[in-house]
């Protein structure tokens, strides 16, 4: 599940939480770093309002493209 991380200078993070201690905050940020964020001067929030995926991108796909989305997905998902 996806959280949006707001730092106390405001900046607004979103990812999936990597890692958290009581010190920081660790997010996985696409194929990109992990981001880690200070804890003390963050604010976790819940899932942002949005999902992760544009609204109506599976009607702008086709078929195959979709079940390549979801391979993907799977295969990120499970580490390998």
């Amino acid at each position: 599940m996806a959280y949006q991380v707001t730092t106390r200078r405001g900046q607004v993070l979103s990812g999936l939480i990597a890692a958290e201690t009581a010190a920081s905050i660790t997010l996985k940020r696409g194929e990109g770093p992990r981001t880690r964020c200070c804890g003390r001067r963050s604010t976790r929030s819940s899932p942002p309002a949005s999902p992760l995926m544009p609204d109506g991108l599976e009607m702008q796909i086709s078929k195959q493209e979709m079940a390549d989305l979801i391979a993907y997905l799977l295969k990120v998902g499970s580490g390998k």
